[in-house]
């Protein structure tokens, strides 16, 4: 990617995920001050504003690869949020029938099982349905 073209890309995708100049620079591991960057934004860094060693080419190098990171993270992400919070499975139904039929008639339910087989996800997630549900529960190791 050519140099302009890589700061354009990092400003657009500093301004849509709300990055400061610090932060950005925190990211690639201090390479550059916010003020360093900000003449790198214009592309008026000099190799002279540098630290001894430090090339633009290796400050490109870093910016290129942390921005190919964040899209990537974006892209996990974007992934990860479609997958659901609460999955139907056979006990999930049955107890949330079960706390359905209680609410509906002058009882109560209980719900006990084994650990690990969604009896707290399928109460939460009924409650969450339900504003008007008083949900007590006790986990017993």
């Amino acid at each position: 990617m050519e140099s302009s073209e890589l700061q354009s890309a990092v400003e657009g995708y500093m301004e849509i995920a709300s990055l400061s100049r610090t932060g950005v620079c925190k990211a690639i591991g201090g390479l550059l001050s916010p003020a360093q960057f900000e003449l790198w934004t214009r592309n008026e860094l000099a190799p002279q504003d540098l630290k001894a060693g430090l090339s633009l080419e290796t400050v490109n190098a870093k910016l290129a690869a942390w921005l190919e990171s964040q899209r990537v993270k974006d892209r996990i992400e974007a992934r990860l949020s479609a997958l659901p919070e609460c999955v139907e499975t056979p006990t999930l139904l049955r107890i949330q029938q079960g706390l359905a039929t209680a609410k509906l008639l002058p009882t109560f339910f209980i719900a006990d099982g084994g650990s690990g087989v969604g009896k707290t996800t399928a109460i939460e997630s009924f409650a969450a349905d339900r504003h008007d549900t008083f949900i007590a529960h006790r986990c017993e190791e």
